[in-house]
């Protein structure tokens, strides 16, 4: 279905120069593609409308990851009457649709337009492989059905010295790199437990005064 826009002959608009401009403002050219896609199937950049066009379908916007490779899950705004600029911006949540697939320069900035089926087989085989590397093929580690869902570690079933696993992995994660939740649960813990907890808070905090003081006292000297 598609916008016919029949009144164009008398000026009527299906989307104003000013909202154009906010949309390429929001979704600027050096991140994005964004086009409008007719109903024969024929095309042109959003920048280019008049909004005298008619027939319109939707509008695409496809994300550059810089290799001029075909973005394969783009957003797409079916345009099925005048463009409201105040619905798009409140009801199309078009960050969510890319971060959902991690595209977004300034966290991901080494993203491709890479092949959703092949990204998800080497999600699957690297995860599987992961739970292998942390030794918790004996340990309920699922976190949801999906093949490429997060891995749950229990942290406390394993000794400090076999912890080193988890350190080394984190300190190989960088800016474009696997993202990690450490969650603390303090609802499961006893007072003894907290108090200790509390205390070793205590003595940290001490000890971190006292270093201070006595790099200002060698700085006196």
């Amino acid at each position: 279905m598609s916008y016919r826009n029949i009144f164009s002959i008398f000026g009527a608009k299906w989307i104003d120069r000013s909202d154009i401009e906010m949309v390429l403002k929001k979704y600027p050219e050096s991140d994005f593609e964004v086009y409008v896609t007719f109903s024969d199937k024929s095309d042109m950049y959003l920048k280019d409308c008049t909004g005298k066009e008619t027939n319109v379908e939707k509008i695409v916007f496809a994300y550059r990851d810089g290799t001029n490779k075909l973005d394969p899950e783009p957003f797409i705004y079916y345009v099925c009457s005048p463009f409201n600029i105040t619905y798009f911006l409140t009801s199309c949540d078009i960050d969510a649709h890319f971060a959902s697939r991690c595209k977004d320069r300034k966290v991901w900035p080494q993203t491709r337009n890479e092949d959703p089926k092949e990204i998800l087989k080497m999600r699957t085989a690297v995860r599987e492989k992961f739970v292998h590397y942390m030794q918790m093929s004996d340990i309920d580690w699922k976190f949801g059905d999906k093949p490429d869902a997060p891995v749950y570690i229990p942290v406390n079933s394993w000794k400090n010295s076999d912890r080193g696993k988890i350190l080394r992995f984190l300190e190989r994660l960088d800016g474009d790199g696997i993202q990690t939740v450490i969650e603390v649960r303090f609802n499961t813990a006893t007072i003894d437990q907290l108090q200790r907890l509390d205390t070793e808070m205590e003595f940290g905090d001490l000890d971190e005064v006292l270093e201070i003081s006595e790099e200002a006292e060698r700085e006196d000297d």
